[in-house]
């Protein structure tokens, strides 16, 4: 797989890997460019939002998850850790963590979002429930893109990270949970 590192290098990865700016921008480019055409798509073919009502939601998305994607990106990583879902996890066991995670933080940001955009409220709740019941068909989706661009960018996907917090427990270290 070509990753950023075999592109540009591993010293200069390094030298970014850690940058909490460097996290955030790519946590929060994998949540626009995922979450921009399924929303539209909910909006205007399932919700019967305008297109223009669907163009303002997702500019208000866009300003949301400049401020949100980084901390679900880390509440992500959390219920991995939680859950103790690593690389070694099953299927099933990936895909539950992802839809609780998802579904926990996403679903009532995305009423707002419709809700603030200037929906109807009954179009926000048929927004708001077709997301939550989707969540099980986005939740692992996105996880699993999120990961894919955390490792292209030479970011450790959210069950290395569970891995890591595993093994800190098992050595003794209980302060890493």
């Amino acid at each position: 797989m070509v990753t950023l590192e075999k592109i540009i290098g591993s010293e200069k990865i390094e030298k970014i890997r850690d940058n909490q700016i460097y996290q955030y921008a790519v946590d929060t480019a994998a949540m626009i460019t995922f979450s921009t055409p399924i929303a539209m798509t909910n909006e205007i073919f399932i919700a019967d939002m305008s297109v223009e009502q669907s163009l303002k939601a997702r500019g208000i998305a866009t300003v949301v998850n400049l401020l949100t994607a980084r901390p679900y990106g880390k509440f992500r990583d959390y219920v991995f850790k939680k859950c103790h879902t690593t690389e070694e996890s099953g299927f099933i066991k990936k895909t539950a963590t992802d839809i609780l995670a998802f579904a926990a933080f996403q679903a009532p940001l995305y009423a707002g979002i419709l809700a603030i955009s200037g929906a109807e409220p009954e179009k926000v709740l048929v927004g708001s429930a077709v997301i939550t019941g989707i969540s099980g068909f986005i939740g692992r989706p996105y996880g699993a893109y999120l990961d894919v661009l955390r490792n292209f960018f030479g970011l450790k996907p959210a069950y290395i990270l569970a891995e890591e917090s595993r093994n800190l427990l098992q050595a003794g270290n209980y302060s890493a949970a």
